[in-house]
């Protein structure tokens, strides 16, 4: 006959899953100094690369004209410029987000504050700049298109719109980490809730 484990002692062989809990958040915070590092740099480059783009002259056009949207041949004028420009400073600036907020939240985790209000938020909008990334990645391509043909002759506009799984798969980590976000704040007010019951 198998016999079953006493209520509240821990399964066979789970033992070997068992860390120390000062060695792993040594190791989580050696972990989390590394990838906030690792973040900023990022963040710094797309803001410069992205300054680049949009300050060096010629770069944008280069850009545009490389881009394979009807019309970017023949290359852009002002009003143009007065779209596209804002729309991609708008695209590199929520990445540029998105790295600032992972960089916040691996400098939490950093000083072992797992479960914190700062560190929810930080993950609530890491969730909501990769699900504006992907509205914008949708909307990018048909307003550059139309944009780049509206003054072209009747036959000759054009409105491109493409999907691809990487539209969609940012979208749904962003919308597990928004979610994963609120549940954690939820936690936390219900603990300090808790608390003043005790």
């Amino acid at each position: 006959m198998a016999s079953s484990a006493p209520a509240g002692a821990p399964l066979p062989g789970a033992e070997g899953f068992r860390e120390d809990p000062v060695r792993l958040r040594r190791r989580i915070g050696r972990l989390s100094a590394v990838l906030r590092v690792a973040c900023l740099i990022g963040a710094l480059a797309f803001a410069l690369g992205g300054l680049a783009l949009l300050v060096l002259p010629g770069a944008f056009d280069w850009a545009v004209a490389h881009s394979g949207l009807p019309g970017a041949e023949e290359g852009i004028g002002f009003e143009e410029r007065l779209v596209l420009v804002p729309l991609t400073a708008l695209n590199i600036g929520l990445y540029v987000a998105a790295l600032l907020l992972s960089a916040r939240l691996f400098s939490v985790w950093r000083e072992g504050e797992v479960f914190t209000e700062a560190a929810a938020s930080a993950v609530a909008g890491i969730g909501l700049c990769l699900i504006l990334t992907a509205v914008l990645s949708i909307l990018t391509e048909p307003i550059t298109s139309f944009v780049l043909t509206w003054d072209g002759a009747e036959g000759e506009r054009a409105i491109s719109l493409s999907l691809d799984g990487e539209m969609a798969l940012s979208a749904l980590t962003g919308s597990l980490l928004t979610v994963i976000g609120l549940v954690m704040r939820a936690g936390l007010m219900i603990a300090e809730e808790n608390a003043e019951f005790v």
